[in-house]
């Protein structure tokens, strides 16, 4: 099941123990504070033009991977993401 989340984001549900996979805070809200503010990617690709490698152990819905590519985006930056899931 498919639920939407506070931030507007969608999120699985288990369908026998009706656990989502997100809080209900939302997806985007996680990728963004869990994830880019933990790692300080943002920063360091507004400091820093080297190219920026990922590895995302277990890509999930993809909400870490898509919000790395939209601050690459975002700076005009490289970026390598490999993802295994």
């Amino acid at each position: 099941m498919i639920t939407e989340t506070k931030d507007n984001s969608l999120t699985l549900i288990h369908p026998l123990h009706h656990e989502s996979y997100h809080s209900n805070s939302g997806a985007r809200f996680e990728a963004k504070s869990l994830y880019i503010e933990g790692s300080q990617i943002e920063t360091f690709m507004h400091n820093n033009n080297y190219c920026v490698n990922i590895l995302d152990v277990g890509l999930g819905l993809g909400y870490n991977a898509c919000t790395s590519l939209e601050l690459a985006y975002k700076y005009n930056h490289k970026i390598n993401l490999l993802s295994l899931e």
